[in-house]
Formats: C-alpha cells, sequence, structure tokens
C-alpha cells in the first residue's frame, strides 16, 4: 500500500492461486468499509483485487477480451490496441510493472453492499430502506427512500441486476464431453463473489439481521424472532449484549 492506493502484480498462469468463497465472504467484505487499510490489503491478498479501471470501476463492467494473465505481459502499446474498446485494470504510473486500485474504491463498495443489505431487511420487515442508504446506492438526486415499498423493492432489484451486470456475471455452455454444464462466467473474479454471493443473500432477505449494537448487517445462525433483538459475532462475543439489554431494561423502568 502506498498513499491509499492498494499494489499488486499480475501472475502469471503458473502462479495463480484459487479461493473457493465461504459464507463469510459477503459479511467480511462489507465490513472494510469501517475497517482500516491493512485489513483492505489482507483481504486482497485472500480473495483478490477489484480490478478497478480508468472508470474507477471493476473493469468487468467493459470486460477485456485477452486474459488479465495474458495483458500483464504486453507491452503498453500492444495492449492498447487490442484493448482500444474495453476496460482493464490500472497500471500504477509511479511503481513498474505493478498495478493498482484505491483504497477509496473498496471502502465505497463495501458501504454500497451494506446499504443494499440493509435496505433488503428493512424492506422485508415492511419498512422503507433509510435516506442514508438509499443515498449511498442512489446519490441526492433522487428520494428513493420516500417511495413506496414496492417501488423501494423495483429500485434494489435494479441495482443488484446492474452489478451482476458491472461483475460481468452470466451463464456460459461448457460442452466437455465428460461432463457439459452451464456456469457462470465472472463468478471468478472478486467482484463477481460479491455480487453473487449479495444476490443469493438478497433473494432470502429474511436470513439478514442488523446488529443492534454497532448497525452492521450480517447473517445470524438463525432466524430471529420477531421484535428480538440480534447482534452480530463480534459484539455477542464481546458480551454486548447483556450491556445493550441493561440499557434497554433502565430505559423501560
Amino acid at each position: 500500500m502506498v498513499n491509499g492506493r492498494l499494489l499488486w502484480r499480475l501472475s502469471t498462469t503458473e502462479d495463480l492461486r484459487w479461493a473457493e468463497p465461504d459464507g463469510t465472504l459477503l459479511e467480511n467484505f462489507a465490513r472494510l468499509a469501517q475497517a482500516p487499510d491493512v485489513d483492505i490489503a489482507e483481504f486482497a491478498s485472500t480473495w483478490g483485487v477489484l480490478g478497478i479501471c480508468k472508470h474507477g470501476m471493476p473493469h468487468t463492467h467493459n470486460p477485456s477480451p485477452v486474459p488479465l494473465h495474458v495483458a500483464g505481459t504486453l507491452t503498453d502499446r500492444k495492449l492498447a490496441q487490442l484493448l482500444a474498446n474495453s476496460c482493464v485494470p490500472r497500471r500504477d504510473r509511479n511503481q513498474p510493472g505493478l498495478w493498482s486500485e484505491q483504497l477509496s474504491s473498496w471502502k465505497t463498495y463495501a458501504n454500497q453492499v451494506t446499504a443494499m443489505m440493509s435496505i433488503a431487511q428493512a424492506l422485508d420487515g415492511g419498512k422503507r430502506g433509510s435516506e442514508a442508504n438509499w443515498t449511498l446506492l442512489c446519490g441526492t438526486s433522487e428520494s428513493v427512500y420516500q417511495m413506496s415499498l414496492d417501488t423501494q423493492w423495483l429500485r434494489l432489484t435494479l441495482v443488484v441486476n446492474g452489478w451482476l451486470e458491472m461483475a460481468n456475471v452470466r451463464p456460459v455452455v461448457d460442452l466437455d464431453r465428460n461432463r457439459p454444464q452451464v456456469t457462470l462466467s465472472g463468478s471468478a473474479t472478486l467482484f463477481g463473489a460479491v455480487a453473487l454471493h449479495m444476490a443469493s443473500v438478497l433473494t432470502r432477505a429474511d436470513s439478514l439481521s442488523i446488529c443492534a449494537n454497532c448497525g452492521s448487517t450480517f447473517q445470524p445462525g438463525r432466524k430471529p424472532r420477531k421484535g428480538q433483538r440480534s447482534f452480530c459475532k463480534d459484539c455477542a462475543n464481546n458480551r454486548t449484549y447483556s450491556k445493550h439489554a441493561m440499557r434497554i431494561r433502565r430505559q423501560v423502568s
């Protein structure tokens, strides 16, 4: 990391290391919104980078016909010829041979994941998403937070589908003689994995909870009863639950 940038180097095919996402990927990615920079670097070393292009978006929004491990071996001139109408991650101007992306981009997307999950949890409970969360997703030009529940569900659907499109997630056919199958392209990138996990979670929104102490969104081991306060793993481990319950009792009394 240098001056708010995450630096990385493209690997050759032989050096590529595949990581299998688990059920904590989405929750841990969302936590990066409030995490120190070193946590983002550690997360990237495990799960990969976002691959931010010159537009400030994951390069998969305008995918390259050249695999990234091949693009890293090309000269700037040859790369420019092949990628005239597509995007790749940005090379770092100050570090030859390295690529970079702003840590602020990570925090932006992590905040948006938290906002989407929080809105879905609110809508599933019959409430509108908050102004702050909708502003993170749609900016201040629209007052989505004032719209009806049905309209907010529709807008959230458009946002999630927009993420899947930006991640270039789509079905593809693999006609292997031994095992023909339909797979999802784009799922091999970090942003694609995050988008897919988010879509999966949001289609069962009743599995989402918001921590009554820190406000983070998480997936509980079991669905809380209606009206029951729930706490994320960190707050529960810090015995926040009992402290919070004491505050509630004092307020009631």
